[in-house]
C-alpha cells in the first residue's frame, strides 16, 4: 500500500517529466482507437453485405446502391487498417525514444531512493507502479475517446447513406481489433521494460556520484 501511495504521489511530483510521454501515448491511443474502430466494422460489414443482397428481394437500383456502400466500406476499412498499424509502428518507436530519455533523467531519483534505504526491489516497484498507473490511464482514455469519435463518424456516414446500415453492430467483434488493442498494450510495456533494463544494468551507489 505504501508503494502504491508513493507512486501516485510521484506522478504529481514528476508531471514535468511526463509532459512528452503521456501526450505521445494519448495521441497514439486516440488514433489507434479511431482507425481500429472504423476499420473492423467496415470490413466485416462489407464482407457480410453480399450475402444480404442475395437473400433479399430487392430492385436493381437498391442492389447497386448497396454495392456502392459495401465498396466504400471495404475501401475505408482497408485504409483505416493500414493507418492503424502505421500509427502503432511509429508510436512504438517514438515511445521507446521518449521513455529512454525520461528514464535516464529518473536515474538520479533512483540514487536518492537507494541512499535513504530503499532496496532495489522497492525502487523498481515504486517506479513500475508510477509508470503503469500514468501510462494505463492515458492509454485507456485515448482508446475510449477514439472509439467515441469513430462511432460518431460511422453514424454520420450511415445517416448520409454512404455506409451500410447495421455497421455499428460489428464494432468490437473482430480479431483485427483485438490484435490492435493488444499491440497498443504492448506499447504501454515499452517504458516499463526500459526501466527494468536500466535498473538491472545500473549500480545504484554510482548514480549520485555521476550527478556530482
Amino acid at each position: 500500500m505504501f508503494l502504491m501511495q508513493n507512486a501516485l504521489r510521484n506522478i504529481g511530483r514528476q508531471r514535468g517529466r511526463y509532459r512528452v510521454l503521456m501526450p505521445l501515448l494519448l495521441v497514439c491511443a486516440l488514433l489507434t482507437g479511431v482507425f481500429t474502430s472504423v476499420a473492423v466494422p467496415c470490413r466485416m460489414a462489407a464482407d457480410r453485405g453480399s450475402t444480404y443482397a442475395e437473400a433479399l428481394d430487392v430492385t436493381d437500383e437498391e442492389v447497386l446502391a448497396a454495392s456502392e456502400r459495401e465498396d466504400r466500406a471495404r475501401r475505408l476499412g482497408e485504409s483505416a487498417t493500414l493507418l492503424s498499424f502505421s500509427v502503432l509502428l511509429v508510436g512504438a518507436v517514438a515511445v521507446l525514444y521518449v521513455s529512454s530519455i525520461m528514464i535516464g533523467e529518473r536515474m538520479f531519483d533512483v540514487g536518492i531512493l537507494y541512499a535513504v534505504g530503499l532496496s532495489r526491489g522497492q525502487i523498481f516497484w515504486t517506479l513500475f507502479l508510477e509508470l503503469f498507473a500514468a501510462c494505463t490511464a492515458t492509454l485507456v482514455c485515448g482508446l475510449a475517446a477514439g472509439r467515441m469519435i469513430a462511432g460518431a463518424y460511422l453514424r454520420r456516414e450511415i445517416a448520409a447513406a454512404r455506409l451500410p446500415e447495421g455497421i455499428l453492430s460489428c464494432m468490437g467483434g473482430g480479431v483485427a481489433e483485438m490484435l490492435c488493442l493488444g499491440a497498443a498494450l504492448l506499447i504501454l510495456l515499452i517504458p516499463i521494460g526500459k526501466l527494468t533494463v536500466r535498473l538491472m544494468r545500473t549500480n545504484p551507489t554510482d548514480l549520485l556520484a555521476e550527478r556530482k
